[in-house]
C-alpha cells in the first residue's frame, strides 16, 4: 500500500471539493454516503473503510457527484492500495463546471466522423430494401383478393397482373475512400511564447497561491512541492522543464521568466500544464 499516494489523491479530492463550497453534509445528503466515509477517502484512510468493495463505490459515487471520470479515480485508488504495481491509464482532465448546482445539463452535441458515414448509406439501403419488400407484399395481397372475389362472382378475372421482378437491385457499392481534413493547430498563448522567448537554457518560474487548491509540481521530472499551500503561498523554481497539476486551476497564478501568464483556469477545473509547451511535430 502507497499511503502517499492514497493520501495525496484524498487531498486533491478535498481541494475540488472545497473549490465548490460543498460540504461533507451536503455530500453525504446528496450521495448517501456517511459523512465519516467521505473523510476517510480524502485522508486517504483505507482501513477506516468498511471493506474495499464498498471503499470503490463509495469513490465511484463521490467522483461522479464533484462530475469527475470514476473510472480514473477508482483506478487510481486501486493502484495506490496495491502500491503501484498495477499500471494506470492517465486519461485527459476533464472540465467541469464552476457550480455543477446551478448550471444545468445540456445535452452533448455530436458531429459527425468520417465513421458513420458508411453506417448512415448502409441503413439507406436496408431502408431501400424494406420498401421493396413492402410493394411486392401489398401487390401479392391484392391480387389474391381479386382471385378470391372472382371465384365468389362466378366472373373471370380480366385484370391481369404484371409481374412482379423476383430480384432486387444491386445497392451500388457505398464504401468511400473518405479524405480527412488535417486538424486545425492551436493558436499558441502570446504570453507564453514572449516567455519561452526570453528563456536560454532555464525556466525561472513563480507561482502565487489565490485560492485553496491542491498542487504538484514537477521540475526537470522530479516532484518539488505536493500538497495544499495555504493562499499568498509564493513558490519560486528554477529549470529546463516545469510540469504543474492543480486541483482548482482558479487559485494558481503562473509568472514565467518575468511574464505574467495569469491564473490557470476556470474556478474548480482541473489542469496540468506544461512548460515549455511541446511543440508539434512538422
Amino acid at each position: 500500500m502507497n499511503a502517499a499516494e492514497l493520501q495525496a489523491l484524498g487531498s486533491e479530492l478535498r481541494a475540488i471539493r472545497e473549490g465548490r463550497d460543498l460540504t461533507l453534509p451536503e455530500i453525504e445528503d446528496a450521495i448517501k454516503v456517511r459523512a465519516k466515509f467521505i473523510e476517510a477517502i480524502e485522508q486517504g484512510n483505507a482501513a477506516a473503510l468498511p471493506s474495499p468493495v464498498q471503499a470503490r463505490g463509495f469513490l465511484r459515487s463521490y467522483a461522479r457527484h464533484l462530475h469527475l471520470d470514476p473510472d480514473e479515480w477508482v483506478a487510481r485508488w486501486e493502484d495506490a492500495l496495491s502500491g503501484g504495481r498495477r499500471r494506470r491509464v492517465r486519461r485527459a482532465p476533464q472540465s467541469t463546471p464552476s457550480d455543477p448546482r446551478r448550471t444545468s445539463q445540456k445535452m452533448p452535441v455530436y458531429s459527425p466522423t468520417v465513421e458513420a458515414v458508411p453506417k448512415r448509406r448502409s441503413f439507406i439501403g436496408v431502408l431501400l430494401v424494406l420498401l421493396a419488400l413492402g410493394v411486392i407484399s401489398s401487390a401479392i395481397i391484392i391480387g389474391a383478393g381479386l382471385a378470391s372475389s372472382a371465384e365468389r362472382n362466378g366472373s373471370t378475372l380480366s385484370a391481369i397482373l404484371s409481374p412482379v421482378p423476383t430480384e432486387l437491385p444491386t445497392q451500388p457499392d457505398q464504401t468511400a475512400t473518405p479524405t480527412l481534413s488535417p486538424s486545425p493547430t492551436p493558436l499558441p498563448n502570446p504570453n507564453l511564447a514572449a516567455a519561452e522567448a526570453a528563456a536560454s537554457a532555464e525556466l525561472a518560474i513563480q507561482i502565487t497561491i489565490t485560492a485553496r487548491t491542491w498542487l504538484r509540481v514537477t521540475v526537470d521530472d522530479a516532484v518539488v512541492f505536493e500538497g495544499m499551500p495555504a493562499p499568498q503561498t509564493v513558490l519560486q523554481y528554477r529549470g529546463t522543464q516545469v510540469r504543474l497539476r492543480a486541483g482548482n486551476a482558479a487559485g494558481v497564478r503562473v509568472v514565467i521568466n518575468g511574464v505574467d501568464l495569469g491564473i490557470l483556469g476556470a474556478r474548480g477545473q482541473i489542469v496540468e500544464q506544461v512548460y515549455p509547451q511541446p511543440t508539434a511535430a512538422p
